[in-house]
């Protein structure tokens, strides 16, 4: 699954992530978004989880 814009749909090709974010992620570790069910995308980046969505990235607790 594509990771897409919660406001036009099209296709996102990069996501910036802050790198204090990424502590303890291999560098180059792909993301795996997941529709999330609300117009956004849970991604999974190693161990670490992000929400995407209307309000942008954030860290997902």
């Amino acid at each position: 699954m594509a990771l897409a814009s919660p406001f036009t749909g099209s296709a996102i090709e990069a996501l910036p992530v802050p790198a204090r974010w990424l502590r303890d992620v291999a560098p180059g570790t792909a993301g795996v978004p997941t529709p999330d069910g609300a117009g956004g995308y849970r991604v999974d980046i190693g161990q670490r989880r992000f929400q995407y969505g209307l309000l942008g990235l954030r860290r997902a607790g």
